[in-house]
Parts: C-alpha cells; structure tokens; sequence
C-alpha cells in the first residue's frame, strides 16, 4: 500500500534522520528512529499516544461507537435486558481479540449516503485495554492482514457479536 506524499516525505526524513545519527555515532538514538519506523515501533507510538491524551486523567476515556441507529436501539434494549453494561461487553471482547480468541467479521461498506441513519453509542473502556486495541489494529494494518479496522469497529462488532445482531445474526429480530 503506497504511503500518501506527506508520509513518505515524513518516513523518508527519519529514514534520513537515522543515517545522520548513525554518521555522528549516535548509533543509539538511530536505533530508537528505526525503532519507530518498524511495526513495533507503530504500536508503541499509539501507545505514547493515548497516554498523552489521557496522561493527567486516571479516568477511563470514552470511545465513541457509530452504528446504525436500529443497531444500537437493539444493543441498548438487549443490554438492559440482560442487566450487562455495554461498557463491560466491549471489555471482554477486547480481551478476546487481544488474545487472539475473536475477530470482527468484514462486513460491506454501504454507499456513502445510501446506508441507514448513523447514532453513537458511549462506552468507556479500560484505558489500558484501549490503547492495546489501538496498536494492535495498527499493527494488523502496517502487516497488511486487515484494513480498516479501528478501536471502534472493534468495540461496534463486539457488541453485535455478543448480541446477536448484525452480522453475527438476524438483523430483523436482534436476538439470535
């Protein structure tokens, strides 16, 4: 996948950056450049990241969820039924895919305009989950083994998945 222009000048000026290091025997900091120009590197920089955005805040920061407003009636009513925080549900999914237990089903993009009207949904995941989520579709990104997968797809299938709705089930009835 071909890098827009502004990244391929940012990564050719720290692929530079690095050799002007390496010329002045600053081997180490070079190191650290490569470092963050490698997978690992995209990981933790997504980690460097969020604790920027939340580093003065022990509270959890919310994620935003957008989905069909018909999906997220659903996952309120089904939720409430059950007696489940929606919050607690994406939790746990988290933990799965971290762990490599669960994926979000590719599901088709509807055409821009032609899809059902869009709500957001709040929940407030474990900050540290969060950020971990975060790398770890970046790193799925950067291997080329799935595009287009963000912390909030991922929390927005979690919730289809455990109830049933969406892809994971009848999309008229919500319950299977």
């Amino acid at each position: 996948m071909a890098l827009k222009p502004d990244d391929q000048q940012h990564r050719d000026n720290l692929v530079t950056a690095a050799q002007v290091l390496r010329d002045t025997d600053r081997v180490d900091l070079a190191e650290s450049v490569d470092y963050v120009l490698s997978p690992q590197g995209v990981a933790f920089v997504g980690r460097i990241r969020v604790d920027r955005l939340d580093s003065d805040d022990d509270r959890n920061p919310n994620l935003p969820v957008s989905m069909p407003t018909s999906r997220k009636d659903q996952v309120k009513r089904l939720a409430k039924a059950a007696g489940e925080s929606p919050t607690r549900v994406v939790e746990d999914y988290f933990r799965r895919f971290l762990d490599g237990e669960w994926m979000p089903e590719k599901e088709p993009r509807a055409t821009r305009g032609a899809g059902e009207t869009r709500a957001i949904l709040n929940v407030t995941p474990d900050k540290d989950l969060h950020a971990d989520v975060a790398a770890r579709c970046r790193e799925l990104k950067v291997s080329q083994q799935r595009t287009g997968l963000f912390v909030s797809t991922v929390a927005a299938h979690a919730l289809y998945a455990h109830y049933g709705i969406g892809p994971y089930g009848s999309e008229s009835s919500g319950t299977e």
